[in-house]
């Protein structure tokens, strides 16, 4: 069997007056077509596990202190894990990994083991060059790409952390640092970072579910295990909750995990483009903090089709508001969130919106959602841009009525605008103004105007909008032709509405095309 060496780091940081990073959703590692990595779950996972100490834990206390951390996933009943400690004695001459040469010995290699190693006081991590106040970390070190399989894992702990001296780096109770190796054994079973309610206690108060919702409940364990930060105030998890159980249970779900899912794809503004990196909640109606799920779109990057896509498992409610929200930007490196790093940034966090989704903000509005209901697929979201279409012109068609062209033009919303100037053209180059239609200023209700031309002639004849706004800025439409011919013995006008190739070219005083939005149906 070909293994090969793999690694990624995520450092577990403690800083004194601010929170501490954990910085390690969706899984750290995924093959290239798209499946993540597991361990093999039907044998017990290997815990070789050091045998000096760490902190004021001695020899046995501190192996049996992260034995009972580490089981802790092993005890959830909608997931099969199961762990095994090991001999220490592979792991240096005395079991105990204090020095630089010992762990070099046993970090990057393929030898079979995964070591979890204690740092007593700090001195090791500090000569390996970690930067200060660094807890630990955790790594996938070896894996099996042919099967998808974890095969080694590495994990280092800081002891200084719980020594009771808080005058040196520093100090956690030991509470806090199970739930620190609950979080990384969390990383070396394959399940990055995630987030849900814990980015509001640092100042991430505008989601669209913290407006709907209200605050958080302060107090409570309301972050889950999987956060990258630690907020200390008893919000921090001390068991996987709810959206930690739902990762958990993509690679290693029993048959009682929930099969409940909500699937779907987030679109860039354009409608059709996939686009990665934006972190996707399920919010349980009738319990919005403590039953919400996220998935970060794309996280399954190494599959084509995966761009955009996200899956909502593991739901245990009924039905859901579904929304698009940033990564907070304070998660970057270790602390990062999904597989974009630096955060993918948008413009507008919104609900889904049912069959007002769209880039409009002024159809689509943000704060608006429609409940969707567990196992329902397709519920696509496209991104709003960051202020409304001036004017959404969807259809631009002409037609013979009588002695005259008629244009006829519809909107699908508006916003300013002045009005519509008509312009007609001999050549398709050289426009001028034949007439003038009021526009209807704001509104989203959709609307209809119609302009004739009676004074025809022979050839072919061009003819566009120019869209002015209330401020004076404006844009044109796409040109469409009409071929009128007029034989000796028989009178006809022949209508072919096409776009014009190349498009003629925008003024230099106008509005940049992207604001205004054409699609025409002819």
């Amino acid at each position: 069997m070909k293994y090969f060496y793999e690694l990624r780091m995520l450092l577990t940081y403690f800083v004194l007056l601010a929170p501490s990073f954990l910085p390690a959703g969706g899984h750290l590692l995924v093959s290239s077509s798209g499946v993540p990595y597991k361990w093999d779950n039907t044998n017990a996972i290997p815990r070789d596990i050091d045998g000096g100490n760490f902190g004021t834990l001695i020899g046995s206390a501190a192996v049996i202190f992260t034995e009972t951390a580490i089981d802790v996933w092993a005890g959830q009943s909608t997931l099969t894990l199961s762990f095994n400690t090991t001999s220490t004695a592979a792991l240096s001459a005395d079991g105990d990994v204090n020095t630089v040469a010992e762990y070099n010995a046993i970090s990057g290699v393929i030898d079979g083991m995964s070591p979890i190693v204690f740092d007593e006081d700090g001195s090791l991590i500090a000569a390996l060059g970690f930067p200060p106040g660094v807890i630990g970390f955790a790594l996938i070190e070896v894996i099996d790409p042919q099967n998808v399989l974890i095969i080694e894992s590495f994990q280092l702990y800081n002891g200084d952390f719980i020594d009771g001296d808080p005058n040196d780096a520093g100090e956690l109770t030991q509470a806090q640092m199970q739930a620190v190796i609950m979080h990384e054994m969390g990383h070396a079973l394959n399940f990055d970072h995630t987030q849900i309610n814990g980015h509001y206690f640092i100042g991430d108060t505008d989601d669209p579910g913290f407006v709907q919702y209200g605050a958080p409940p302060s107090g409570v364990e309301v972050a889950n295990l999987m956060f990258p930060f630690s907020l200390g105030g008893g919000n921090d998890a001390s068991v996987p909750n709810i959206d930690d159980l739902a990762i958990a249970e993509t690679l290693y779900g029993n048959a009682t995990a929930p099969d409940d899912s909500i699937e779907g794809t987030v679109f860039d503004t354009d409608g059709i483009s996939g686009i990665q990196g934006v972190n996707v909640i399920a919010r349980d109606i009738s319990d919005p903090f403590f039953g919400a799920v996220s998935n970060v779109s794309g996280s399954l990057a190494g599959a084509i089709a995966a761009a955009g896509t996200y899956n909502l498992s593991g739901l245990r409610g009924t039905n859901y508001t579904i929304e698009i929200v940033n990564v907070n930007p304070d998660f970057t490196q270790g602390s990062s969130v999904g597989p974009l790093d630096p955060p993918l940034s948008f413009a507008v966090e919104e609900f889904y919106n049912g069959s007002n989704e769209s880039e409009n903000p002024l159809t689509d509005i943000p704060s608006e959602f429609t409940p969707v209901p567990v196992n329902t697929i397709g519920i696509n979201l496209i991104l709003n841009l960051d202020s409304p279409i001036p004017v959404e012109l969807v259809s631009f068609t002409a037609q013979v009525v009588e002695n005259a062209v008629r244009l006829v033009w519809g909107t699908a919303s508006e916003t300013n605008n002045f009005g519509f100037e008509i312009e007609k053209s001999f050549n398709g180059e050289v426009f001028s103004e034949i007439g003038f239609v009021e526009g209807k200023g704001t509104t989203t209700t959709p609307q209809q105007y119609i302009f004739e031309d009676n004074k025809l002639s022979h050839g072919t004849l061009y003819y566009r909008l120019k869209q002015i706004d209330t401020d004076g800025s404006f844009a044109y439409s796409d040109v469409i032709l009409v071929q009128i011919s007029f034989p000796e013995d028989f009178f006809s006008r022949k209508i072919i509405p096409i776009r014009l190739i190349p498009k003629p070219k925008f003024n230099m005083g106008c509005r940049p095309a992207a604001r205004l939005k054409f699609r025409f149906i002819i």
